[in-house]
């Protein structure tokens, strides 16, 4: 009797120690896993901590939206394009083009009056004004970090054509401006030339990145020309160091298609 109640004391015994162990590998997994999806903070090269930025939400169907309110609010962007030709018989083009691709996200052009006579000698009713409006799916299909402005005309008076582009954005207020009353506030920028101007738009992220390159292409030269300070050929190797430095921060920015390569 005394074996058998021992026996049944030992599998007891047993299985508690195999519950205890399976409980505590399983809260030993749960630690790891939540240890593995907490995200470590990002730090700079110099040991400092990246600022955190605020996620935006990606919303289906952006670009689909007609209303400016709704755009800005779903973290799109509203562009509104507007071309003009005084003459009305010029006519002018403007495509709307993701640098990343050279892919064109809007084209516009207006139509062309051939019974317009000289604008001169005429009245302001040969005038021609165009305008299309669109939500540009920024954080989606849209996206690019710059985008071109492209014009052209087939008209003989290039005078006579102008262009504008505005951007509408939404710059939402941080919790502490909530706090202290603040709100989200839509803020606008315009662009405005004449055919065949080089202009780009929404480019602060590659001038932000091409700013960065140049501090450190600055430090870096600065560091070596103080090694030169008590060599004879200091003022060449300057000029020579200077020249380098030049070059390489105008092929970031031309790799950054922040200027044509032809310019």
């Amino acid at each position: 009797m005394n074996f058998k109640f021992l026996t049944f004391a030992c599998f007891i015994a047993l299985v508690c120690e195999a519950a205890t162990t399976k409980k505590a590998a399983a809260t030993t997994k749960a630690a790891t896993t939540k240890a593995a999806t907490t995200k470590a903070p990002v730090t700079k090269k110099d040991g400092g901590l990246r600022k955190v930025r605020p996620t935006r939400k990606k919303y289906d169907n952006v670009h689909l939206i007609n209303d400016q309110d709704e755009c800005i609010n779903k973290n799109g962007k509203w562009i509104e394009m507007t071309l003009t030709d005084e003459g009305g018989t010029n006519g002018i083009q403007m495509d709307f083009v993701k640098v990343v691709d050279q892919k064109p996200v809007k084209i516009i052009k207006t139509p062309v009056n051939p019974q317009a006579t000289d604008r001169r000698l005429s009245r302001r009713g040969d005038v021609i004004t165009f305008k299309e409006s669109f939500c540009l799916d920024y954080l989606g299909k849209d996206f690019s970090p710059c985008y071109d402005i492209v014009t052209s005309s087939q008209g003989k008076n290039l005078e006579e054509v102008s262009w504008s582009v505005k951007v509408v954005a939404l710059k939402r207020a941080s919790e502490a401006e909530k706090a202290k009353g603040g709100k989200d506030t839509a803020m606008e920028a315009i662009k405005e030339g004449v055919a065949y101007d080089n202009v780009k738009i929404l480019c602060g992220r590659l001038y932000k990145q091409l700013g960065r390159f140049t501090d450190r292409q600055v430090a870096k030269l600065n560091e070596d020309l103080a090694l030169d300070k008590n060599d004879i050929y200091r003022k060449t190797k300057a000029m020579d160091r200077a020249l380098r430095t030049a070059a390489k921060i105008a092929q970031k920015t031309e790799d950054l298609n922040l200027v044509s390569a032809s310019e």
